[in-house]
């Protein structure tokens, strides 16, 4: 085999290496993703064992994101919104069917930086609203009667590192995307209030004696999380 036939070859592979690499480091164009979120966070305030047995039920969510713009060659900045809940249940003193939910609407900056073009670790900064709504209902056979509810709101926020797999696309530009991410959820406390719940008869209710609402304390939903996300990318 003559010179100038090995120097074709080895040029041909090392075009062909090199065009290797440049992809593997090459942006997915796919600036849009939405998601659903399941996982669970660890509570701290022993204020949630009236409201069931564990601290650290499933929480799960819906998310929607868009890349804003790319920061040199291998990081990306994007935006999101999401809302999860979660639905602590128990019992309350043997009497009370006791029921706490907490939802939380936020929107957060994540910051990719691409090791492969499939590969992104990424790290993620949210804020936003904490919505909580409780129930305290009596047992049949008490001598109590009547539900007792109420709902309080306080601001959230949360910070936390992942690492996030896209795939190569299919059906056009539709990519899968799975994610996984922890970290810490910080929020101030709330005062939960109860009060009797209001009557569907207007005129039953309207003859009902007022009742102040009765503070239960307060409440701390911080701690840390566990988050996996699985959506679509394009």
């Amino acid at each position: 085999m003559n010179a100038r036939v090995v120097g074709l070859l080895g040029a041909l592979v090392g075009t062909a290496w090199a065009g290797s690499a440049s992809a593997q480091h090459a942006p997915v164009d796919a600036p849009w993703r939405l998601g659903f979120e399941v996982g669970g966070r660890w509570h701290r305030d022993r204020g949630l064992d009236a409201f069931g047995d564990t601290r650290s039920p499933p929480v799960v969510g819906l998310m929607g994101a868009r890349d804003l713009g790319r920061i040199g060659d291998r990081a990306t900045l994007a935006l999101d919104v999401s809302w999860n809940a979660e639905m602590f249940q128990g019992r309350l003193r043997d009497s009370l069917q006791s029921r706490l939910t907490a939802h939380l609407l936020s929107a957060g900056v994540t910051l990719r930086v691409r090791t492969f073009w499939w590969l992104e670790p990424y790290a993620r900064v949210a804020a936003g609203a904490l919505y909580s709504d409780i129930t305290l209902e009596p047992e049949a056979g008490t001598a109590q009667s009547g539900a007792l509810t109420g709902d309080e709101w306080t601001f959230a926020g949360t910070g936390g590192v992942g690492v996030m797999v896209t795939t190569a696309p299919f059906l056009g530009r539709l990519r899968l995307a799975v994610a996984i991410e922890g970290g810490y959820q910080l929020a101030l406390s709330q005062e939960m209030r109860v009060r009797p719940q209001a009557l569907s008869n207007d005129e039953a209710q309207a003859d009902r004696l007022p009742v102040a609402d009765t503070s239960l304390g307060t409440l701390s939903q911080s701690g840390g999380y566990l988050r996996g996300l699985i959506g679509l990318r394009f």
